[in-house]
């Protein structure tokens, strides 16, 4: 282990976090349920986060797009006389 290579403070603190780690993990294994159910929302919120990114992606190619050309005005129009 890290700790006994070492023997520093940091070294021991470091060993006990991935020791704690692998608790953890050990635990999740345990209980696939719980894993897969964190998983399926997960993945849920990837998606709405895609459907988003795609929706400001699709408005800034709009934004950045040319703009339409301005039509000529239907109608009657008087030109002023210049004086």
């Amino acid at each position: 282990m890290l700790s006994s290579v070492l023997r520093s403070p940091t070294a021991i603190r470091v060993n006990i976090e991935i020791m704690r780690t692998f608790i953890q993990l050990r635990r999740l294994m345990a209980t696939p349920g719980e894993l897969v159910e964190q998983l399926m929302k997960l993945a849920e919120t990837v998606k709405l986060h895609d459907d988003q990114i795609k929706v400001v992606t699709q408005v800034l190619q709009q934004m950045l797009g040319a703009p339409e050309p301005r039509r000529p005005k239907i109608g009657f129009h008087v030109r002023k006389k210049d004086d």
